[in-house]
């Protein structure tokens, strides 16, 4: 992938997740499985880990979404280095 790919796909990952449904939509599931998980039983251990394995898989979701955006903005740098368009912190390369 180049770096103006990855730095698209940054973008749109960011777009994602700041926006207000997608935000909306994590947090009411989480707050949908806590509160299933606290109104469980400790005994039903499979309902729990049901549970706990939705509320992982959500946040692996975000993470990844994260992750992209993550890789977005570092494209996106890279690309102003390459440019000269982004002051450097500690003066010229050597």
């Amino acid at each position: 992938m180049t770096l103006e790919e990855e730095a698209k796909r940054g973008t749109m990952a960011r777009t994602l997740l700041e926006h207000e449904l997608f935000i909306e939509t994590f947090s009411v599931l989480e707050r949908r499985y806590y509160d299933i998980w606290r109104e469980t039983d400790a005994a039903d251990t499979e309902q729990r880990e049901r549970l706990f394995r939705l509320s992982t898989a959500l946040a692996d979701v975000r993470g990844h979404i994260e992750k992209v955006a993550q890789d977005g903005d570092l494209a996106t740098r890279q690309i102003e280095d390459l440019h000269g368009r982004r002051p450097r912190m500690f003066g010229p390369s050597r």
